[in-house]
């Protein structure tokens, strides 16, 4: 599986974790466990850009500008449909860029002081957007594991199974093993058997290709929440 696949592959999971309004709850835990990858998925394919990449500052400048371009157009959308409670607060490629910008200062600034200072922040800045610390701190190990696979996928079970453990005490006091199937981010670990199928190849390489998701990604979000919004009604 080449790069534009993997990519078209996490564009579909990522599209069924978007529809729970739509579907059956039996179905959307379905969907949400299936789609766990897409987050990590789109984490590695953004470090392994960053370390592809002729020029890292031209690659900040487009994950920065479409992801800006979504947050005014989520913010835009979110006045129009707020008297149905229809509310986007997805920013993924924000998170990427935040990332992308860790791994910047990590690799380039020298003064060590600074680049903890730096990195720090970054890390505080993605707190206020979705997926917080994870996707960025995923781009750090995925960098820093790049020539060791095994000992990522170490860090991956370890994180996996901290999430998954930190669950077990709400499961006993409510009594209720399905807070598993509906609080699921420990399930990114089948991530590791999806970056088995994927060669490193490019695949596709054109324009299309190259934009397809940054414009796909908010698109499709807007649609979701337009749908919604009438259906609400």
């Amino acid at each position: 599986m080449d790069r534009f696949k993997f990519k078209l592959l996490l564009a579909f999971l990522m599209v069924l974790d978007h529809i729970d309004f739509f579907v059956p709850e039996s179905w959307s835990i379905v969907f949400g466990i299936a789609s766990r990858c897409v987050a990590v998925g789109f984490a590695y394919l953004a470090t392994e850009g960053f370390m592809r990449t002729k020029d890292v500052k031209k690659y900040l400048i487009r994950l920065y500008g479409f992801a800006i371009f979504m947050l005014i157009g989520n913010y835009i959308l979110n006045g129009i449909f707020a008297d149905r409670d229809v509310v986007i607060r997805n920013s993924i490629i924000m998170e990427l860029a935040i990332g992308v910008s860790v791994l910047y200062a990590f690799r380039d600034i020298k003064n060590i002081a600074i680049k903890f200072i730096v990195v720090a922040a970054l890390f505080y800045v993605s707190l206020h957007f979705e997926g917080g610390l994870f996707v960025p701190g995923l781009m750090l190990i995925n960098y820093m594991n790049w020539d060791n696979e095994l000992r990522r996928n170490i860090i991956y079970f370890g994180i996996s199974l901290f999430l998954f453990l930190s669950l077990i005490p709400f499961v006993k006091k409510f009594n209720d093993f399905s807070i598993l199937l509906k609080y699921n981010n420990y399930l990114f670990i089948i991530t590791i058997p999806i970056l088995k199928l994927y060669n490193g190849k490019v695949g596709l390489n054109n324009a299309f290709s190259k934009y397809f998701f940054y414009v796909f990604y908010p698109l499709h979000l807007w649609l979701i929440a337009t749908i919604t919004y009438f259906m609400k009604n």
